[in-house]
Parts: C-alpha cells; sequence; structure tokens
C-alpha cells in the first residue's frame, strides 16, 4: 500500500476491496469529490480520516463504513454547501473527480486564464506556508483549547459516559492485544469527570443483542451498544502501531450517533516500557478534550505517577481475571491473579482481586486475608480510586464493617459509577440494618447497569422490601419486565434465578392488593398466574407454583398451597412450612425427618421444625453441622437459642434470640418470624408480659420486608400478628388487640374456613358475647 498521500494506489480507479481506502485519491472517489474537499472536510467538518506515523511524515488511510455513515448525517448539509463549490474545486485542484451528477458543467476555461489562476495559486501557497507554521505553533501550544472548541458539537456533561472501545494492535506484538484499551480504562477511571461504561453494562447490552459475552468491542460494535443503550455519550476508539522502535498510539473521540470522529490525536512512546506513560497522556488528552479543567487534570496528575503495575502482562491477566469474577468463575480467576502477583508481586489491585475470589469459593479466612492484607499494605502506591477500593475491601474482609463503609462510601463519593463499591456497599448496609442507604445503592446499581435484568431486580424486590415509595417501586418493576426475554438464561443468567424473579414479579400486583386489604382481588391476580403457570416450560413453572405456593400460605388457603407444592421435584422442605402453619404436629415431625435423613448438608432452618417436634436432639446436630458455614449470623444465633430453649437452658436461649432479633440480615425471614414467638413466649412465661409485647411489635414492623422476599413469608406475620392480638387482650389492651384482629380479618378474607388463625379470630371475637351473657345469667 502507499505510504504517500500523493502517490497513486495500484488500481487508483477502485477502493480498496476490504472496506479501507488507503490514500487521498481513493477517499475522495469514494466520497465523489475532489482531494482539495477531502481534506478540507477533514479539517473543517471531522471526516473520519485515519493516519500512519511515520519518522518524517504520515500517510492516510479511512474505511468506507465510516466514510458512509459521516456522510449519512452530514449529507444534505454538505450538498448545499458544495454543489457549486466542486466545479470550482475540480478546475483548481489537478486531482479533482467529477463533479456530482445533479451539478451543471461549468463553460471551458481559457488558457490565460488557467496561467493566471495558477500564478495566484503560487502566491497564495508562499503565504499559506508563514499561516501554517503560526497555526503550528499556535497548536502545540493550545491544544486543549482547540479541542475545546471541536467539543462544542458534542454535549458532554460532567459525570457523562464513555466506552472505550478495543484499540487495533498493529504491532505484531500479541502481548499489547486489549492492553490500551484496558489501561486507558483505568487512567480514566481516576477521573471525577468522565465515567467509563463497566464491563458489567457492555455485557447487558451484548446479551440483549444477542452476543457472546466476551465479544470484542470494536468501534462498530461499540457505537451499536451506546446507539441500544441510550446512555453512552461517546466512544474512544484507537490504534497502535510500531515505527522503529517508536510506539504511536492514536486515539479517536467519536460521537456514537453519527458515526463521526469529532476529536483525535497521537501519543509516541518512545520505547515498549514507555507506552504506560504515553497512555496516561492519552488520558489527560481524552479528559480535557471532553471538558474536564485542566487544574484538576493535574491536580489529579501527581496521585497516578505511580501506577499500577509496570507489567503489560500482570495487567492483561488482571483484566482478564476481573472479568472471570464478574461472571462467577472465582476459581480461573484464582489461578490468572496467581500468575499476575507472581509477575509483579507489588500489584496491589491484583492482590484485592486475588483476596475476593478466594473468598467467594467459601474458603478459611487463612487463606485469602494474607492477599487483602498485602493490598493493604501498598494501596498508598496506587491511584485515589484504588486506594479507596482496596481499603474498603481489606476492612470488609476482614469483618471491620464500619470501616469498610466509611472507605466505600468516600470511594463513591469521588467517584458515583464504581460498580463494585456500590455492590459492596449494600451488603455492608443491610447487615446493619442501614435500610435507607441500602435503598440507595440498589438504586444506584441499576443506574449503573440499566439494561441488567438481575440489577433491575433486585432494586425492584428490594425496594419493594423495605417499604420504599410504591410509584418507585413499580417503575422498576416495569423496568426488570422490559427486560424479559427468552435469551437471558441463554446468554449466562442463571435460569433458577431468572424463573424466580419473572414469578416474583408477575405476583407483585398481587402482594400489593393483599397489603391493601384486597384479599379478593388479589387473589383473582394469583389465580390467573396460576393458570398462565400451567404450561410453563418446567423449571419456570416449578420456581412459579413455589412463588404462587408462598402467597396461597400468606393468604391463608393452606390447601391450595399444600396441592401447588405437591407438585415440586422436592416438596418435603414447603410441604413442612404448611404443617407448620396449619398445627400438625405429626405431619411436621415426619416431614423434618426425611428432610434430616436426605442429605448430609442440612438447612438450618430444618432445625427450627425439630425443634417444635420435640426432637431437640435432631436440632442440636443441625445446629453443629451449620456452625462451620458462612451462613447469616442472625439466623444461626436463633437456632442456637432454640435449641437452648428446647434443653431448658432459658437465659442462654433468651439472650441467643434477643440477639437475633437485632441481626438485620434475617428481617423479614422465617428464622426472625420462629425465633420472635419463641422469645414473646419466654419473656410470657417469665412474667415480662410487656417484654414479650415489644417482641412481637418489631415483628409486626416487618410486613414489607416478609411479603416481598424471595419465597414470601407473608403466612409467618400473620401467625406473628394473632399473637400480638392476644398479647394484647392479656395486657388488657383490647382496643390494640381489635385494630390487629379487624385487619388480619381481611387479609384472610378468602382463607380455608378451618385455617387456625381465622377460627381463633373467631373466637376472640365471640368472647365478649360469651363474657355478656355469662353476666347477664348471673345477674338473673
Amino acid at each position: 500500500m502507499s505510504s504517500d498521500p500523493g502517490e497513486p494506489h495500484s488500481d487508483a480507479s477502485e477502493p480498496a476491496l476490504d472496506g479501507r481506502l488507503d490514500s487521498w485519491k481513493e477517499i475522495a472517489a469514494h466520497l465523489r469529490r475532489s482531494v482539495r474537499s477531502a481534506r478540507r472536510w477533514e479539517k473543517e467538518e471531522g471526516l473520519p480520516v485515519r493516519r500512519h506515523l511515520h519518522d518524517k511524515r504520515d500517510s492516510v488511510y479511512a474505511y468506507r463504513v465510516e466514510l458512509d455513515a459521516w456522510l449519512e448525517s452530514r449529507g444534505a448539509k454538505l450538498n448545499d454547501q458544495n454543489g457549486v463549490e466542486a466545479i470550482a474545486a475540480a478546475l483548481a485542484d489537478p486531482q479533482a473527480v467529477d463533479p456530482p451528477a445533479n451539478v451543471e458543467a461549468p463553460e471551458p476555461v481559457s488558457e490565460a486564464r488557467l496561467v493566471r489562476k495558477t500564478s495566484r495559486k503560487a502566491a497564495l501557497l508562499a503565504a499559506s506556508s508563514c499561516l501554517v507554521l503560526v497555526a503550528a505553533a499556535a497548536w502545540i501550544s493550545n491544544r486543549s483549547s482547540r479541542a475545546a472548541s471541536e467539543i462544542a458539537t458534542l454535549p458532554f456533561q460532567a459525570r457523562d459516559w464513555v466506552l472505550v472501545a478495543v484499540f487495533e494492535n498493529r504491532t505484531g506484538d500479541p502481548t499489547l492485544d486489549g492492553m490500551l484499551d484496558y489501561a486507558l480504562e483505568r487512567e480514566l477511571s481516576n477521573s471525577r469527570h468522565v465515567n467509563v461504561v463497566p464491563r458489567e453494562r457492555v455485557v447487558d447490552v451484548l446479551r440483549l443483542m444477542r452476543k457472546p459475552s466476551d465479544s470484542r468491542v470494536d468501534a462498530a460494535l461499540g457505537r451499536e451498544i451506546c446507539l441500544r443503550d441510550g446512555g453512552i455519550r461517546t466512544i474512544l476508539t484507537g490504534r497502535i502501531e510500531q515505527v522503529g522502535s517508536k510506539y504511536p498510539l492514536s486515539v479517536s473521540l467519536v460521537d456514537p450517533r453519527t458515526g463521526t470522529a469529532f476529536a483525535s490525536f497521537t501519543e509516541e512512546a518512545a520505547g515498549k516500557d514507555q507506552i504506560q506513560e504515553a497512555v496516561r497522556r492519552g488520558s489527560r488528552a481524552v479528559r480535557e478534550i471532553l471538558g474536564e479543567a485542566p487544574a484538576l487534570v493535574r491536580a489529579n496528575e501527581g496521585k497516578l505517577l505511580n501506577v499500577t503495575t509496570p507489567s503489560l502482562l500482570a495487567l492483561r491477566l488482571y483484566s482478564q481475571a476481573d472479568h472471570l469474577i464478574a461472571e462467577g468463575k472465582n476459581a480461573a480467576a484464582e489461578e490468572l491473579l496467581k500468575q499476575a502477583v507472581a509477575e509483579d508481586p507489588e500489584f496491589a489491585s491484583a492482590h484485592i482481586h486475588l483476596a475476593f475470589a478466594i473468598h467467594n469459593q467459601v474458603r478459611p479466612k487463612e487463606q485469602f486475608l494474607p492477599e487483602a492484607e498485602i493490598a493493604y499494605r501498598l494501596s498508598d502506591r496506587t491511584s485515589e480510586r484504588e486506594r479507596y477500593f482496596i481499603r474498603g475491601s481489606y476492612f470488609q474482609l476482614s469483618g471491620r464493617t464500619k470501616e469498610a463503609i466509611a472507605a466505600y462510601e468516600a470511594l463513591l463519593s469521588l467517584y458515583p459509577d464504581h460498580y463494585w463499591a456500590a455492590n459492596n456497599l449494600v451488603a455492608l448496609y443491610v447487615a446493619l440494618g442501614r435500610t435507607e442507604d441500602a435503598m440507595r445503592s440498589y438504586v444506584r446499581n441499576a443506574e449503573l447497569r440499566p439494561k441488567s435484568f438481575p440489577a433491575v431486580h433486585s432494586a425492584a424486590c428490594n425496594l419493594a422490601r423495605f417499604g420504599q415509595d410504591p410509584a418507585q417501586v413499580r417503575l422498576y418493576v416495569q423496568r426488570a419486565q422490559d427486560l424479559v426475554s427468552p435469551e437471558l438464561e441463554a446468554e449466562g443468567i442463571s435460569a433458577f434465578y431468572v424463573a424466580w424473579a419473572v414469578a416474583w414479579q408477575e405476583l407483585f400486583p398481587a402482594y400489593e392488593r393483599w397489603l391493601e386489604g384486597d384479599a379478593a382481588g388479589a387473589l383473582a391476580i394469583a389465580t390467573r398466574f396460576a393458570e398462565k403457570a400451567r404450561s410453563m416450560p418446567s423449571q419456570r413453572q416449578e420456581l412459579a407454583f413455589r412463588e404462587l405456593g408462598h402467597f396461597f400460605m400468606a393468604a391463608g388457603r393452606l390447601r391450595s398451597a399444600e396441592e401447588l407444592f405437591g407438585r415440586l421435584t422436592e416438596p418435603a422442605f414447603s410441604l413442612a412450612m404448611v404443617s407448620l402453619q396449619r398445627g400438625d404436629r405429626q405431619e411436621l415431625r415426619r416431614l423434618s425427618l426425611e428432610l434430616v435423613a436426605r442429605s448430609y448438608e442440612v438447612d438450618p432452618n430444618i432445625g427450627f421444625f425439630l425443634v417444635r417436634t420435640g426432637l431437640g436432639e435432631s436440632a442440636q446436630r443441625v445446629l453443629a453441622m451449620n456452625e462451620r458455614k458462612p451462613i447469616e449470623p442472625g439466623l444461626l444465633r436463633a437456632l442456637r437459642g432454640e435449641v437452648a430453649m428446647a434443653r431448658g437452658r432459658t437465659a442462654e436461649a433468651t439472650d441467643e434470640l434477643k440477639k437475633s432479633q437485632e441481626s438485620a440480615d434475617i428481617f423479614g425471614k422465617m428464622s426472625f418470624f420462629l425465633g420472635a414467638e419463641s422469645l414473646a413466649s419466654a419473656l410470657a412465661r417469665q412474667g415480662d408480659d410487656e417484654g414479650a409485647v415489644r417482641v412481637l411489635e418489631r415483628a409486626s414492623r416487618q410486613k414489607s420486608p416478609a411479603v416481598f422476599l424471595w419465597m414470601s413469608n407473608g403466612g409467618f406475620w400473620t401467625r406473628n400478628q394473632f399473637l400480638l392480638a392476644r398479647q394484647y387482650r392479656k395486657a388488657g389492651r383490647v382496643a390494640d388487640a381489635q385494630r390487629i384482629e379487624s385487619e388480619l380479618t381481611k387479609l384472610l378474607a378468602v382463607a380455608d374456613p378451618d385455617h387456625p388463625i381465622v377460627v381463633g379470630l373467631k373466637r376472640l371475637q365471640s368472647a365478649p358475647t360469651q363474657a355478656a351473657n355469662r353476666a347477664a345469667s348471673l345477674a338473673r
């Protein structure tokens, strides 16, 4: 191919067959304009022309698809401006092509006129040479100012999104594949002005496009991702080449709406070991082009002098492992991260990722904490963004929850787009019962990944669970429903998760009705869904029947729940819950023993069933099996309390149950409500009726968490409410008891007639009449 813009291609009449045009002549021919017009369009209209850099000069090339997209967006304007101008350009430029077909040909020009024109042209060229020198000096000293004027065509605002596409590697060195774009992403992530689109968000859109999650996101695919996402402002594309010992790195900023580059520049590395520094300079240029104040860029520059790693190989291994962790492939990520830290033992971010990869495999603290400690010691040598994340992660893995929260909050105040910090913060907030903060984090995650079904559904589910604004909950429920498609499972999202989430969304309006006291309306919605579920594929049907069974338990229709649970592949646990709510001690005992005998790994919740059937020793064995597992602290405390109560250790049982009731990780769950029942009963036996009331009142406030959890526990909430009504009557608080009884009557309006709470309510409501009759009889 030609390296000279004026030298003809081997066949100047035909553009390159591979879609690439390798000279001004080919570019102009494709545009059906003169070379002069093409060059002017590059200068004034952003024509997407690329350059090869050489020792003394450069050569140009372009891609047809980019030129066509540019013409489509600018064509009408250019036709208006250049219709007549093209005729003059054809006369003035010896490389001009034929004028457009719709332009009338000019009259012949005399030889004398051509001579005068040539002389005038020579004079103009001489004058322009001086201007070029002046302009070049101005460009060198005012690049950021020029960039700022070019950006006027793209309304980029602070914290707008930028997608970094895969850079083209023309060096022939495979170790540079994927390195430049990843390194640039990392450098840009330190900006407080630019938000870099996280890989998770890209994968969300790839899934909707039915493309593999590891698809190579080049300029063309990147543009489609931006258009589908709708919230990404610009794409960064680029390439790296090798010219002798030098490595020119070219970067273009592309407007995804038009596909045209509105700014471009080149940074050169003197050698391979200087590439990282060239990337940093490129990051600085991008930030200034996108409107970040140079003073802010410089202020942050000092913090970036010590990069995370000087090793490109370690960086490549780390980036691959990062993607694997996001996909839940922690064992594979661990192997890559071990290689990364072997390559660069001071690679702090690789050490903290390695700690998480081990921790996520539920391995002992002794295996992952040393890696976290190394990362923490090295964190002062990293960027601000990395430092706060490493500190937060170290504190989290060490069990220092409050310090972890402080570090993550500091990080997010500076860089709101840090997905993993926001994600980790949610679990910490929930553990401490900081509901409002947790809700903001769920919303932040959903906004960071608007095309992610899990992120959006999680926001909907948890906003509903914690009783947030109903309008906001409905918004996220609708967004999640809009993302449901047959491809969700094919793209790696758990089929189990999708099936449950879809069932939850279908039943969401039924639970809304139920919470409002409209039991009949709720039942109608659930019944329609049950008919729909009968024709679902097997796994979706299984989860639908399970969710429906829990709804029917909340509504008091235990026979309907039992019928649906009986269709499950493994129905014993669900049927045990029905037996517990029905008060069938013998059936509960049979099912509990079946569950224990079925597997060595026994669900700790089975221990609650065993205690209630008098099988305290079996419950003790279940507790011992689970003491060594990393499960919810509140669940373990509640089970310890239940077992201690069954074995007559009342003081120990009361202490454990009280502590379990303060554990936010089990709010709204079966273990919370059964623990509340046991604790209230124990306090009442000790004569502490007020304490019993306080315990049940706390459980009463868990209505929304109970209903909107995975596998709703509304049925256990109604049990607690009935016990609270009885306790109120015992304490002489009749009005409070009647208020609860009235609410339960509405919620159980469609319940089975023999439901224990329905029967109990009838007895309570008939008690005043019976007492009045007895009083009248005595008076006679």
